[in-house]
């Protein structure tokens, strides 16, 4: 594990309990690193489809994705523009990493130029799960600037917005890679 990753959460767990109102931000920078680590595991690879992504990295990263839900069902008060935010974001997830697997398994495994027009109607088809994502993106962005009046819908906001960059990154790079 990265050495300033495990400084971070023992600061965290200490500037938790000298200031209880920071054991909200803290859990928040500490889901966040995991988020960062699992994303790069399982998705941070030069080439998407040059090797099948490991399960246990899968695992990992869906993991992360309930983690995610339930610090949003913890800190979202009166807010169902988040709660739909996280749905949005959880079903990108998992079609994201169907298309990836698929196209691996179809694609890539047992190369075949035959398959290069069902490739691209593949990559083509990720539009529609990039779409969703980038309006997601957009929208906790704008609530973000603006500021939302609890803190608690702030910080899950933050948390949904660095969710949907990782996810929207993944799925255009797997687009781009399915287009060469």
């Amino acid at each position: 594990m990265n050495r300033s990753y495990v400084c971070m959460v023992r600061l965290g767990l200490i500037m938790s309990l000298i200031v209880p109102g920071l054991a909200c931000a803290m859990s928040q920078v500490t889901l966040e690193a995991t988020m960062t680590s699992a994303h790069n595991a399982a998705f941070g690879v030069g080439n998407l489809f040059k090797d099948p992504i490991a399960s246990k990295d899968i695992n990992n990263w869906n993991a992360v994705i309930t983690e995610v839900e339930k610090f949003v069902k913890k800190n979202v008060t009166l807010n169902s523009d988040l709660t739909k935010a996280m749905k949005t974001l959880k079903e990108a997830n998992t079609k994201i990493i169907a298309v990836i697997t698929d196209s691996y398994r179809l694609f890539f495994a047992k190369p075949d130029s035959k398959n290069d027009d069902l490739k691209r109607n593949t990559a083509a088809s990720l539009q529609y799960v990039i779409d969703p994502i980038l309006s997601v993106e957009k929208d906790l962005k704008a609530g973000i600037d603006k500021g939302h009046r609890l803190p608690g819908n702030q910080v899950a906001a933050q948390v949904l917005y660095r969710l949907a960059v990782s996810l929207s990154t993944t799925a255009e790079k797997a687009q781009r890679e399915l287009r060469k």
